[in-house]
């Protein structure tokens, strides 16, 4: 379908987000935005990426802009991602998927702990120009099933 996960999602893509309670499938908040794949550096399996957007409370009434970070590391049987973090530099991994061409999905090799919440990824790319990326969160804290659709512009 493509040549390298690198050129798939280098470029900018348009995006919407629904956030749904996984327990009773009831609507959270929405968003959507715009979010950047970029080689910024002379190592050619990485691209930084950059979301902006806002993001819409179900009861609200008026959305509030937000972006959020990560480091892409292409790997030899998938992606890794890092955390953005100017702050503290830990750049810590977040999540790290294994590569399934039969399904053009990439599958979280290992669940994500955060805070007692655990967070679970996939990406499905569907063509050139569109992949959906889904998380679940399911914790003491969290319950909440994330799908956003990208668009490439």
């Amino acid at each position: 379908m493509f040549e390298s996960l690198e050129l798939y999602f280098k470029g900018i893509w348009q995006f919407e987000r629904e956030i749904i309670f996984s327990d009773s499938s009831r609507q959270y908040a929405k968003a959507n935005g715009e979010a950047t794949f970029e080689q910024l550096t002379i190592v050619g399996n990485e691209l930084n990426y950059r979301e902006n957007g806002k993001v819409f409370l179900e009861n609200a009434g008026r959305g509030t802009s937000f972006f959020r970070a990560y480091k892409y590391v292409v790997t030899d049987d998938g992606l890794d991602i890092y955390f953005q973090d100017e702050l503290t530099q830990n750049f810590n991994i977040y999540q790290s998927y294994i590569y399934q061409s039969g399904s053009h999905s990439l599958i979280a090799r290992d669940k994500h702990l955060c805070n007692k919440d655990i967070y679970e990824g996939r990406f499905l790319l569907n063509d050139a120009s569109h992949f959906v990326h889904t998380t679940l969160i399911k914790g003491p804290h969290k319950d909440y099933f994330i799908t956003t659709h990208f668009n490439k512009l």
